[in-house]
């Protein structure tokens, strides 16, 4: 290999290069897995337990959206009336199969007459907020849970049932939800949303991820770049070396999406670190041949003597790096 790299350079880029559009073409495939399981093993006991427990029950997906009244107080008709609309909204978010509100859940009331069961907030009840205030405390399946007791912060639980792995569900699912948000009008009633439960978390992750490679990456990479032309002084070379190991960034990412891989917040940061590894192992022999040729070597023989002196630590120094993480 040494040989045909020092001979034939100029085959050996050529290959090299197709080679590495084979694998770079494996990135189609990649996609964002945002499901916390990831980060476990299929043979974890704990994973296989949870498994276990969601193939005989349901799994525990739930979106809960947090009302919070800024002035401290969410028993006002206008508020009320917002997290009603908010709570039939929220029946229609794609995989939603149950929602609990304060506002739907029923409430029993007898009279020596009649039994009634009906919504604990209906319209005619949150035209009194201390009425509904009162059905709301005195369900002890709400305060506590969906009904903070101090009265500022109410909860709207939703159940959902989506496919598991999948960022661009947990990314639909959320943007549904901020969407009947506003247009139940919680923010126009001075009302604040906060968001949890898993679908929240599941999204949090993905859109971290997606963040890190649309800003942090590109801003790494100018880093690395800009580093690169000021230790070598030459935006020519700096170039060809950062090349390289933006090539071998793409074509790792290429096999992981042949090998049906998929990016999650823990990896997602893998292009910058190749991308440094690569640049590192390149410096060296770029330096060992700007050596040589300051000792007189010719630009060709000053590049084959870097690579006899330095190619076979460098691959030393890779490959037990690459020991390395696969050890994690």
């Amino acid at each position: 290999m040494l040989r045909i790299l020092t001979e034939k350079p100029a085959a050996a880029a050529f290959a090299s290069l197709v080679f590495a559009c084979i694998l770079i073409a494996g990135v189609k495939d990649l996609s964002i897995n945002a499901d916390a399981r990831v980060f476990f093993s299929k043979t974890n006991a704990n994973r296989q337990a949870m498994d276990a427990f969601d193939a005989r029950y349901e799994q525990a997906n739930n979106l809960l959206i947090a009302l919070h009244a800024q002035d401290g107080d969410v028993y006002t008709e206008e508020r009320l009336n917002a997290i009603r609309a908010l709570t039939d909204a929220l029946w229609l978010l794609p995989y939603a199969t149950r929602v609990e509100s304060p506002t739907n859940t029923m409430r029993l009331e007898s009279t020596p007459d009649e039994v009634v069961v009906d919504k604990t907030v209906t319209a005619e009840i949150a035209a009194d907020p201390e009425r509904a205030r009162a059905n709301i405390m005195e369900d002890a399946l709400l305060l506590g849970r969906l009904a903070a007791p101090d009265g500022k912060t109410v909860g709207v639980n939703v159940t959902l049932d989506y496919p598991m792995g999948s960022s661009s569900v947990t990314g639909e699912i959320m943007a549904a939800a901020r969407r009947a948000v506003v247009d139940a009008g919680v923010e126009a009633s001075g009302m604040e949303a906060w968001y949890g439960g898993r679908v929240a978390n599941s999204s949090a992750f993905s859109a971290a991820g997606k963040a890190d490679m649309t800003t942090l990456l590109p801003l790494s990479f100018a880093v690395i770049f800009g580093l690169l032309v000021l230790i070598l002084r030459s935006p020519t070379t700096a170039g060809m070396v950062f090349g390289v190991g933006f090539v071998a960034a793409l074509s790792a990412m290429g096999v992981a999406g042949w090998a049906g891989l998929q990016i999650n917040a823990g990896t997602a940061h893998m292009p910058t670190l190749i991308i440094a590894l690569s640049v590192a192992a390149l410096m060296h022999i770029v330096l060992a041949a700007r050596r040589a040729a300051v000792a007189g070597a010719a630009p060709g023989a000053a590049v084959r003597s870097a690579l006899r002196t330095d190619a076979a630590p460098v691959a030393l120094t890779l490959g037990s790096t690459s020991v390395g993480f696969l050890s994690l």
